[in-house]
């Protein structure tokens, strides 16, 4: 290991904790509201940063059945330095994608996912 690489690690534990209180200071205290389809609590927090460890990142999401979550609406959130900007809302899809589902099993999906869609229609055009 070179002496520039070992110079860029923290040496010590106070170190690591020094350097986690500055990362941890840096997250964002204030937050944007939440778009008004958005089913999690008004202000929750950040959830991680992307890879420039300057922008924070936050998903907003709309559950129909809270015990069902095959899918979702989602719609993603940046902050980097307090310029926000949110990217389009998607239907996400959960599970395993392969395997075999009953036909009830099949048309309660296609259900949630017609609703999502419609949803999304809504939330695109407006309305």
């Amino acid at each position: 290991m070179s002496s520039e690489t070992e110079h860029d690690e923290p040496r010590t534990h106070e170190e690591m904790r020094r350097q986690e209180a500055v990362t941890e200071a840096a997250y964002p205290k204030v937050h944007p509201p939440c778009p008004p389809w958005c089913c999690l609590p008004a202000g929750h927090t950040y959830d991680t940063r992307e890879w420039d460890l300057v922008t924070h990142l936050r998903y907003h999401q709309l559950n129909f059945d809270a015990a069902d979550d095959d899918a979702n609406l989602t719609q993603l959130e940046r902050n980097r330095g307090g310029l926000v900007w949110l990217e389009r809302p998607v239907v996400t899809v959960y599970g395993e994608g392969e395997g075999e589902i009953t036909s009830g099993e099949a048309r309660k999906r296609a259900a949630l996912l017609l609703n999502l869609a419609d949803r999304l229609d809504e939330i695109a055009g407006g309305k």
